[in-house]
């Protein structure tokens, strides 16, 4: 395929982040080619609708209501293990406290802190240690207690 093509795989996975998104329009071009989505605009108070694939993970829309989903802030490399120790921060099953760290994201030579938005118990890790997760990709969900 042309360096300058797009895949259509890549087209369907943004057409489907797109739409479990809200966004009704986009548009992407360039000298050699040109992309436009539209999906209607959805009436004010409808629901979006639910992933069922795998590879769909729009922000904040694909835990169950029990569960606190800790998004990646970027896209990235999740670091789950302590790179000097090789012990990881946390494991399923374990209580975390509200702004505990978690993970790490490695976007370039940085490594961002991914921490707990709630207090609660880790109830699955998402990823695999070194997986790329894009925006809003969930790496754990959080079954929140009340006080912890």
């Amino acid at each position: 395929m042309e360096k300058n093509a797009l895949a259509l795989d890549h087209i369907r996975q943004l057409a489907k982040k797109m739409h479990a998104s809200g966004l009704h329009e986009i548009e992407l071009h360039n000298s050699h080619w040109s992309l436009t989505l539209r999906y209607p605009v959805r009436p004010a108070g409808t629901p979006l609708p639910h992933c069922t694939s795998p590879n769909c993970t729009p922000p904040g829309n694909n835990a169950p209501p029990e569960f606190t989903p800790l998004p990646a802030p970027m896209p990235g490399r999740v670091v789950l293990r302590h790179p000097q120790q090789d012990a990881a921060w946390v494991q399923p099953g374990q209580r975390v406290k509200q702004h505990e760290l978690l993970a790490l994201l490695k976007v370039g030579a940085l490594y961002l802190p991914l921490r707990s938005p709630v207090g609660g118990v880790i109830a699955r890790i998402t990823v695999e240690q070194d997986q790329a997760v894009e925006f809003g990709s969930p790496v754990m969900l959080i079954a929140a207690i009340a006080g912890a």
